[in-house]
């Protein structure tokens, strides 16, 4: 399992990173707002610590690592905290986006 906590698992935080990444270039770009571009790394970085955290700890078993165990709860919570900020950051652009349109109509 802890093959598939480091290899498999990493493969799907880049590829929704970069799926979100190219969401909010569609509705960011040539904008002031433009730096948000990058705010999916966050959300990437914060899955892949998570996933190395609980590697370690499968590695480990039965060793137990009180700190590692918290830490991976942190990144947890941080990789969620950014996701609910991300899909703030959709609803924007889009509410921008639609507003942008009304104005050339």
């Amino acid at each position: 399992y802890w093959y598939s906590c480091l290899i498999l698992d990493s493969l799907f935080p880049l590829s929704f990173g970069m799926l979100f990444i190219y969401l909010l270039v569609l509705l960011y770009r040539n904008s002031r707002w433009e730096v948000v571009i990058n705010w999916p790394l966050l959300i990437v970085l914060s899955d892949l610590l998570e996933n190395s955290t609980t590697a370690v700890l499968l590695l480990n078993y039965p060793n137990r690592f009180e700190s590692v165990a918290q830490l991976g709860s942190i990144f947890t919570s941080f990789k969620w905290s950014f996701i609910v900020i991300f899909v703030g950051l959709l609803g924007l652009g889009l509410g921008i986006r639609d507003k942008k349109k009304q104005k050339i109509n």
